[in-house]
């Protein structure tokens, strides 16, 4: 295990401690995994999460574990949080899959810019500008062939599905706004893997739970559509490796940064994939592509080589198997549970 940091806020005051870090949406699929990895590396890590898609048989019992239970759209939420010294912020809540979105996109956009705003009032109210990290999606870029850098061009549309994609552009701009430009902006490329909620409309999980009881996979178009998929541990452990150089001061991020694997497959490879872990018992069903459907989505990640960090790199067969093998077990990893008190949570 790495050692404890000595932290900004531990520097100022000449006390060596373990750099405690924000997580909100920290009981979700991706926030749930970087809590376990930054806990890993020595950090003191404070959950929030209003439990609305999080689940707290995600998270470890660990003393340097607090949860607060509470909406990270409210100021108030973001001001209990960080009423204490804080050294990173990692805003991950956020209404997420195409169902939810489709379903009632203003909703959507409406609940995820909330979030933005209050976290920015906060970070304006203390004057805090360093440490900030937010999810935004790959879905905010326009599509193209090449791999998308960075610096490609953005989506304009911002009705209907694309309202998600919006409201993270939207995100973007206010924290940017908020920070002087150093927020580091996450745009994620399809993070799948074990307990990832298929009731939202993600793809991997959907397809499993639908194996597992015998049923058709469901393929919206002909399956041709192309995504780079990534495994959660993975994203979460290259994360939290770059949350943990810039503590240190080895690394300086900042900006927009695309985050995701190299597993590039089609839909419908995906879905032939969950047949063989099946053996072969399981059929596909074509349906209507759904509206706004985006054909490629493919990340160009030199800017995350180029800092070093280490890459996802779990091919699709692997990122399938051990979704199938251990979807729907809980706690999804053991390793940091302890008899040790925990810290006590806070309830809103």
């Amino acid at each position: 295990m790495e050692q404890p940091l000595t932290s900004k806020h531990a520097m100022q005051t000449g006390a060596a401690r373990s750099p405690r870090i924000v997580i909100s949406g920290g009981a979700g699929f991706i926030g749930s995994a970087l809590a376990r990895e930054l806990l890993r590396a020595g950090a003191t890590v404070l959950v929030i999460d209003d439990l609305s898609s999080g689940q707290l048989a995600r998270l470890p019992h660990h003393p340097r574990l607090e949860t607060l239970i509470a909406d990270a759209g409210e100021v108030a939420t973001w001001r209990r949080a960080c009423a204490q010294p804080w050294d990173a912020i990692v805003h991950l809540a956020s209404v997420v899959g195409v169902d939810c979105v489709v379903a009632d996109p203003e909703r959507c956009r409406a609940e995820n810019e909330r979030g933005f705003d209050a976290l920015a009032i906060m970070l304006e109210d203390q004057g805090q500008t360093q440490g900030v990290w937010a999810a935004s999606t790959s879905e905010v870029y326009a599509e193209q062939e090449q791999p998308l850098s960075e610096t490609a061009s953005l989506r304009t549309e911002s009705q209907g599905r694309h309202a998600y994609a919006a409201s993270k552009l939207y995100g973007e701009r206010r924290l940017a706004q908020a920070t002087k430009g150093q927020a580091t902006l996450l745009r994620f490329f399809n993070v799948v893997g074990p307990n990832q909620s298929a009731g939202q409309g993600m793809v991997l999980p959907r397809f499993v739970e639908r194996a597992r009881h015998g049923q058709a996979l469901t393929i919206y178009g002909d399956g041709s559509a192309v995504r780079t998929f990534a495994h959660v541990e993975e994203v979460a452990r290259t994360l939290a490796w770059l949350l943990m150089r810039q503590l240190e001061g080895v690394i300086q991020v900042g900006g927009a940064l695309n985050l995701g694997g190299t597993a590039v497959s089609s839909i419908l490879d995906m879905a032939l994939e969950v047949q063989r872990r099946a053996g072969g018992a399981v059929s596909c069903e074509h349906r209507l592509p759904r509206v706004g459907e985006v054909q490629r989505r493919v990340p160009d990640l030199t800017r995350l080589r180029q800092l070093g960090a280490p890459l996802p790199s779990m091919c699709l067969s692997d990122i399938v198997a051990d979704t199938w093998t251990r979807h729907g077990l809980w706690p999804v990893s053991t390793e940091l549970w302890t008899e040790e008190p925990a810290c006590a949570s806070l309830v809103s």
